[in-house]
């Protein structure tokens, strides 16, 4: 049964989840994929159709593309994550976002199994609304660590800007929420690192592009301060790209960490005063919401289309964001970019079937279009959910007024 479903999946490239009525479970990447010569990368950009390995040499076979069914863990997650292995035979695309995500996904699910507990709609929604950052939590004892031990590189306001840094960071339980400070502190701390680690290896106008992808520089510096805090202090801890800078002394690696810090907290008072109240995520923070591509062109197009809000909560790895990313005109790195954004859930056992949605469609819509406010709903950010019955949409309760059809939530059931 669950091979006949997956044999008439069609429509866009997706990752398409479903439950059968047998209990089978399945994963499905959607849609047909054609197969090119040298195993292109496929779905990322247009490719020039003149080029000969760019032609099309059939399609991929349904059992050759990602899926699962049954799989050995009990459930199945997606997250905008990476599906396969290495050895996949064929290119299917290369825009994926890394594992914090789906790795918190995991965590949440696998303590609702070793607790026994069957995973309702509210859970549903509380994990959609997980803003805890992984890698802050896992890296955050090796960056302490090595900070303590580069400490005495620092002097007068640097001294005290670190053990403001410090005891934020230690009091903090790694939760992205709207009013933390000690997040954006760990946020300023790890882009100074990339800063300098990136200066040190890569010169001028390539280290700044590196900087600007910021997954795979906060992973970089997340690597290395785990191997650092491992290693005994001295000369074997020291490495090429701590080197060059005329404030650290000894070259040891701990130094260029506690230096970072300091320069951390200045950059943050520089940007909301020398009150930490004033540096928490949600006031120092910008969310861009683009249009494509009229947000890329520069000038009154660009301003026209383009909305400016404060982040409310979470980070580019926190399971709340869909979709985070540094913006392409990144003033710094407390400014990302998004697009349309969907949450959902359904629960389709018993008699009380339901649907639930939180949505932010963008801004796709001229400014002076009537429909731009309607796709831009400030319940989004206040994480309200509504509510859909199949009973009681069958029963027609909702309204429709020329081409506007409006959905009147019910009251959720539990």
């Amino acid at each position: 049964m669950a091979k006949k479903v997956r044999e008439n999946i069609g429509g866009v490239p997706l990752n398409f989840v479903f439950a059968l009525a047998s209990g089978d479970i399945v994963y499905q990447a959607m849609v047909r994929y054609p197969i090119r010569e040298y195993g292109v990368i496929q779905g990322a950009y247009p490719k020039k159709g003149h080029l000969p390995q760019n032609s099309w040499k059939g399609f991929v076979p349904l059992d050759e593309l990602p899926y699962v069914v049954n799989p050995r863990q009990g459930y199945i997650s997606s997250a905008n994550n990476l599906i396969t292995s290495s050895n996949v035979k064929h290119g299917i695309s290369h825009s994926f976002t890394f594992a914090h995500r789906g790795t918190r996904i995991g965590e949440l699910l696998e303590a609702a199994k070793a607790n026994g507990r069957k995973v309702k709609g509210q859970d549903m929604i509380d994990m959609q609304l997980d803003v805890l950052d992984i890698q802050a939590r896992d890296s955050m004892k090796d960056f302490l660590k090595l900070a303590e031990q580069g400490r005495h590189v620092l002097d007068g306001a640097d001294t005290g800007r670190a053990r403001l840094a410090t005891r934020l960071l230690e009091q903090w339980d790694f939760q992205m929420t709207g009013d933390t400070v000690a997040g954006v502190v760990f946020l300023a701390w790890e882009h100074q690192l990339g800063r300098y680690l990136h200066e040190g290896l890569i010169q001028g106008e390539r280290a700044r592009r590196g900087l600007k992808d910021a997954f795979m520089n906060e992973m970089w510096v997340a690597r290395q301060a785990q191997q650092l805090a491992r290693e005994k202090r001295g000369d074997n801890r020291k490495r090429a790209w701590c080197k060059g800078y005329e404030q650290l002394k000894s070259g040891d690696c701990a130094e260029l960490w506690a230096f970072a810090l300091a320069r951390a907290v200045e950059e943050l008072e520089k940007r909301g005063g020398k009150d930490p109240k004033k540096w928490a995520l949600n006031q120092i923070t910008r969310h861009i919401t683009v249009h494509a591509p009229f947000s890329k062109v520069g000038g009154p197009l660009a301003l026209i289309y383009t909305v400016f809000e404060p982040v409310q909560a979470g980070n580019r790895r926190t399971v709340n964001m869909a979709w985070f990313q540094q913006h392409h005109n990144m003033l710094s790195y407390l400014e990302s970019a998004g697009g349309s954004i969907l949450r959902f859930w359904s629960d389709s056992v018993g008699t009380n079937d339901h649907v639930a949605v939180s949505m932010d469609l963008g801004v796709e819509a001229h400014i002076t279009s009537r429909f731009r406010s309607a796709m831009k709903d400030e319940r989004w950010d206040k994480n309200d959910y509504l509510y859909l019955y199949r009973d009681s949409l069958a029963n027609g309760n909702f309204t429709k007024t020329g081409d506007t059809i409006t959905f009147h939530p019910g009251i959720p059931t539990q």
